[in-house]
């Protein structure tokens, strides 16, 4: 069954939990490190951060990025950025959940499946890093 948050781009956890990261997909541990690595030496201090709004309320918006690499190679591939940034009424925690899904050959708008990465990581420089480091060619909510 499809979670209804997984359909809505904001939402209220009234009692947040951390979601638990397989040891093998945490974003340090995988070749999208390389990538963000600005974002992925945020890891330790947000999660520490966000670890301090377990069982409290929280307000979720979600977005998502369609990305290439920068550069010229035919063979890139295309890679789904989903951040799910954290708000306390309407003060910024500058956190957000990102996961990492490659989507090379996929049709837009199918589900996505084969998530590579996720993480606890600075919403700021994430952002940043999204849009410096890669090409967007999409974005949406």
């Amino acid at each position: 069954m499809i979670k209804l948050k997984n359909l809505l781009n904001e939402y209220t956890e009234n009692s947040f939990q951390m979601d638990k990261i397989e040891p093998k997909k945490r974003l340090e541990k995988t070749a999208v490190a390389k990538m963000m690595p600005k974002t992925t030496r945020t890891i330790q201090e947000a999660e520490k951060k966000i670890s301090d709004w377990v069982g409290k309320r929280i307000f979720v918006n979600s977005q998502f990025f369609i990305v290439k690499s920068k550069g010229n190679k035919p063979d890139t591939p295309t890679y789904w950025i989903g951040l799910n940034e954290y708000y306390i009424n309407d003060e910024k925690i500058n956190v957000s959940k990102i996961s990492v899904a490659d989507v090379t050959g996929q049709e837009p708008n199918t589900p996505v499946k084969n998530i590579l990465a996720d993480a606890y990581v600075s919403t700021d420089v994430a952002l940043s890093e999204i849009r410096s480091a890669f090409e967007v060619i999409r974005k949406g909510s």
